[in-house]
């Protein structure tokens, strides 16, 4: 058995990711808050020690064995800049609560996807080898997706057919029309002139070069 483990901003698909990859993937089991928070830098060798202590003893002693090796492998799944200013906005939960503002959001979104970045070019036990999921990827085309995943990890393979989630965390079912606005090739995202220069001046953009991402708008 081989474990994933997602990584990922509120609303960029960590769950989608999840459930679509132990949907699909042999002989896998991918996990979004067990080994530390989805949400959160990646534990150190010392803090994931202490995890194995207190939450270890629920799974099959091999299974552990195998991620004490570096079997863990990392899949940072993410989002658009651009489009997760929607995706943010209209969640409705914290990120806009009273105190949590646009520069916050993206000041945790650089200084989060900087760790990754470097989980992923520095692995560390338990850590080995992982992949960048891009979600506009994944909802384009599900199963290529799956079988690069398989590939680069050198996973046992995809079952046959491709399947995807019908419904995640009780939310609505996820319709043709909300796939469409992510994959929006004019990167507009039915954002107003002043929200786009504001999104290109808060990011990151020669980080998020790393993850296939680039500055859609002049922040002048």
């Amino acid at each position: 058995m081989r474990h994933l483990k997602v990584f990922g901003m509120q609303r960029t698909g960590t769950t989608f990711a999840m459930e679509t990859m132990n949907l699909n993937l042999l002989a896998t089991t991918a996990h979004n808050n067990e080994f530390g928070h989805k949400h959160s830098k990646p534990l150190t060798a010392e803090e994931m020690l202490l995890w194995a202590i207190f939450e270890a003893d629920k799974m099959h002693r091999k299974d552990w064995e195998e991620i004490k090796e570096r079997k863990l492998s990392p899949i940072i799944i993410i989002k658009n800049p651009y489009s997760w200013f929607r995706s943010i906005e209209s969640w409705g939960k914290v990120a806009w609560a009273p105190g949590y503002s646009t520069e916050k959001a993206y000041s945790d979104w650089n200084k989060k996807y900087a760790w990754w970045k470097d989980l992923l070019e520095n692995p560390r036990t338990p850590f080995g080898k992982g992949v960048i999921l891009k979600y506009e990827d994944l909802i384009r085309d599900v199963g290529s997706e799956m079988m690069r995943i398989a590939s680069i990890l050198q996973l046992e393979g995809v079952w046959d057919p491709i399947t995807t989630p019908k419904q995640v965390d009780q939310s609505a079912p996820f319709t043709e029309e909300r796939r469409m606005y992510y994959l929006d090739s004019s990167q507009h995202f039915g954002l107003f002139p002043q929200e786009r220069k504001k999104i290109t001046k808060l990011v990151d953009w020669d980080l998020m070069k790393y993850y296939g991402y680039e500055a859609s708008y002049s922040n002048s």
